[in-house]
């Protein structure tokens, strides 16, 4: 029979059809990027031209030349802009016509390459290079933050189906002048529930049937982390909306990832892209969304900032969208199994020491 499953961090239900489980091996796959990159894709080096001007790179060589490892620069067609005050404009007032509401959507809009080579996706990443990925993302936050903006949403989205319009892989980084009410939602269900979602789930699934991985840095690690405490770790929500999905959260508890110490960085790139790497080999290339979700900075809820892992490997129709109730047809319990497994095959339980040096 299936299973209606409650979801904490949204309030919101969800269906979980454990008898349709026999069919989880049936999503297709999606053609691996190739190693030859189209011509004149805008992302790769020597063509640094057909991009705004670069703010930030890891790697060598002069602004807007090659040479670099990572690199980051404004979205040529962005979600939103800076603020017109900025440039001494009078500053925007709302609508109060409750049927027109409006205000400009103002904000910064960065577009962050993980690697010149055109096909390296976050799962072809090293340990190294997916580390310093995620430093470069977190400083680009704290810059973000610096600026004045009240929340950045870091993403990665992987594949047509998930949104990805070019396909040389990168992350975005989109910060905008209001919270989100998916933030808001979720910080007034913690009010609810009376704990801190993010770290109470992280401690209550570690070591159990929903647990995916752990990742520590070890000591030898040069993050700063010192002890080899810092640590990572991902696991399948309860009431998972999609199939796979994971949420992966540093040990290290804090409200915002500007703020993460190199170590709990480092711990959450690695199990980030270990947990991408056991759903590609569970079941096939899947499009997939990465989302990190951070408290905003006009707020001081406590909070533990994490990492949305959400595979898009069945379509959202009328019931999802008319009844607002997600189906999923692989229940998470199994999907945490199916992960593990194959972590197991290609990782020693996340143990294996990370060189973060580029």
């Amino acid at each position: 029979m299936p299973d209606l499953r409650y979801d904490p961090h949204s309030g919101r239900w969800v269906v979980v059809a454990a008898e349709r489980a026999a069919r989880p091996h049936t999503f297709r796959a999606l053609e691996p990027i190739s190693a030859d990159a189209p011509p004149g894709c805008p992302f790769c080096p020597g063509n640094e031209a057909e991009t705004p001007p670069e703010v930030f790179r890891t790697g060598t060589g002069d602004p807007d030349t090659p040479g670099w490892r990572v690199r980051v620069f404004p979205n040529k067609f962005p979600i939103v802009t800076p603020a017109p005050a900025a440039e001494g404009a009078p500053p925007a007032v709302e609508s109060t016509d409750r049927w027109r509401r409006s205000m400009p959507a103002t904000g910064r809009h960065e577009v962050a390459t993980f690697s010149p080579e055109h096909h390296r996706s976050l799962t072809e990443l090293t340990d190294a290079e997916t580390v310093e990925l995620f430093r470069v993302l977190r400083d680009r936050v704290v810059a973000h933050r610096d600026l004045g903006h009240v929340y950045t949403q870091v993403i990665v989205n992987h594949g047509k189906a998930a949104g990805a319009s070019i396909e040389h892989p990168h992350a975005q980084i989109i910060s905008v002048d209001f919270a989100p009410a998916v933030l808001l939602e979720e910080l007034q269900q913690q009010r609810v529930e009376g704990v801190v979602l993010a770290r109470d789930g992280r401690d209550r699934e570690a070591a159990g049937e929903l647990a995916i991985l752990e990742h520590r840095v070890p000591p030898s690690g040069t993050d700063g982390a010192g002890d080899g405490a810092a640590a990572a770790v991902a696991w399948a929500p309860w009431a998972s909306s999609t199939p796979y999905e994971s949420i992966v959260a540093p040990r290290e508890n804090g409200p915002s990832f500007a703020d993460a110490s190199d170590g709990a960085v480092a711990a959450v790139a690695i199990a980030v892209r270990d947990t991408l790497r056991a759903l590609r080999d569970a079941v096939g290339e899947q499009p997939y969304n990465v989302l990190v979700h951070t408290r905003p900075n006009d707020r001081d809820d406590d909070y533990q900032w994490h990492v949305h892992i959400t595979p898009r490997l069945q379509t959202i129709a009328g019931f999802e969208l008319g009844a607002g109730v997600w189906v999923n047809i692989v229940p998470p319990e199994l999907a945490a199994m199916r992960l593990r497994e194959a972590h197991a095959g290609f990782r020693d339980a996340g143990d294996a020491a990370v060189d973060l040096e580029p």
